[in-house]
């Protein structure tokens, strides 16, 4: 039995672009990886020779598995965990990797019928927020599970270091490490030297797409051709009907219809296509939760636009300022027309060097393998729990 890397994810990778990083880097060091995810169905993506998806055989859309019954949502995470527990006990992983927590739930429902590995490993994308979580749920048992994992693990990663106030860190036996929503180099050097034109200027905003995110404020301002230039703004992601109504109907108020394009959702290499065509990022994050105020470094689309070239449009707040507020490609806004008409008109006036100096960036700390270097070195060298 080969050195196996199991991975348990109740998704689908191919929805966390930082998973898919941390896939491809980790590659190299394991004979084998092994990712359970629910039934959840992913796009194209193509993953490294050794690594192998284990998921339910009906795959469905993330919008099917929402709508579902409440007893077909138990069901499906019971076959979650036995995929989970017959591929831990079989595999005999020398790491498994938990990524947010109701994988958690799982592993605590079978970890005495296992033999344990070498590491215990957590990282956590997206913290709990018990607001929206129905006590006695499945998520509410999957949060109670991160306090019982605690002092088990020998290794917690989190995308942001601010967020560790949301965890019981006294806790925690092993190592914790900061691993920043970077994109990875090894993905993003296909895409570093695209030349397009600049005319028109398309904005983008990728991701899920929903309010307080500058959009209803950029709209009205798509006539206003900064800088001698045509404005477009693009959306590619997840969207609900019902905002995306909203969103054109707007445009048609405002007379810019045909200046609003929506593109669907789809794999992350036509993300990152899509994105390479495209000339601004926006960024503009307004909710104050947990979430939205720690994204500085958790937020990968900043990061993927810069790869790319994308001078990006960010919300002026304490904690963007603070996070990225010393780079030249960086433009704080506060949603006012005059202000974004100034960012719009700085960038498009300053486009060639803006592009530049968002590509230096990322090829010499912004990116993934800058900071998971450390991680694999711990991964490689880490102690054995016999002598932990």
């Amino acid at each position: 039995m080969g050195k196996n890397l199991v991975i348990a994810i109740y998704s689908h990778p191919e929805y966390y672009p930082p998973t898919l990083n941390a896939i491809e880097n980790l590659a190299p060091i394991y004979d084998m990886i092994y990712i359970v995810h629910r039934n959840v169905i992913g796009f194209d993506w193509k993953y490294p020779v050794n690594v192998q998806l284990v998921a339910p055989a009906v795959l469905m859309s993330p919008r099917e598995v929402e709508k579902a019954s409440l007893p077909k949502k138990i069901a499906w995470f019971l076959h979650f965990t036995w995929l989970f527990f017959s591929t831990a006990r079989n595999k005999k992983a020398d790491a498994i990797l938990m990524c947010d927590a109701m994988p958690l739930l799982s592993f605590r429902l079978f970890y005495l019928f296992i033999k344990l590995p070498r590491i215990l490993w957590y990282h956590n994308h997206d913290v709990t927020d018990l607001r929206y979580i129905k006590k006695q749920s499945l998520s509410w048992w999957a949060w109670k599970s991160e306090k019982w994992i605690f002092p088990r693990l020998d290794l917690f990663t989190l995308p942001a270091v601010e967020r560790k106030q949301c965890f019981d860190m006294k806790a925690l036996k092993g190592v914790f490490m900061f691993i920043p929503n970077y994109p990875s180099v090894k993905i993003y050097e296909a895409w570093q030297f695209v030349k397009k034109s600049r005319d028109p200027v398309c904005l983008l905003y990728q991701g899920s797409i929903g309010p307080k995110h500058g959009l209803e404020e950029i709209i009205p301002l798509l006539n206003s051709n900064p800088g001698g230039v045509e404005l477009l703004l693009v959306l590619k992601g997840f969207i609900s009907s019902e905002y995306l109504f909203q969103l054109q109907e707007l445009a048609q108020n405002h007379g810019v219809e045909n200046k609003l394009i929506y593109k669907g959702p789809g794999g992350y290499r036509g993300v990152i296509e899509n994105a390479a065509g495209c000339h601004i990022g926006i960024g503009i994050h307004k909710n104050d939760d947990m979430m939205n105020k720690t994204l500085g470094t958790a937020s990968n689309k900043i990061y993927e636009y810069a790869a790319l070239g994308l001078p990006v449009l960010l919300y002026d707040n304490t904690h963007f300022r603070q996070h990225l507020g010393n780079y030249e490609w960086t433009f704080f806004t506060d949603c006012s027309a005059a202000s974004l008409q100034c960012c719009l008109e700085t960038i498009i006036n300053k486009y060639g060097l803006l592009s530049e100096e968002a590509r230096a960036d990322f090829n010499g700390e912004l990116n993934f393998e800058h900071y998971f270097k450390a991680v694999m070195d711990f991964l490689n060298t880490g102690w054995k729990r016999s002598d932990a």
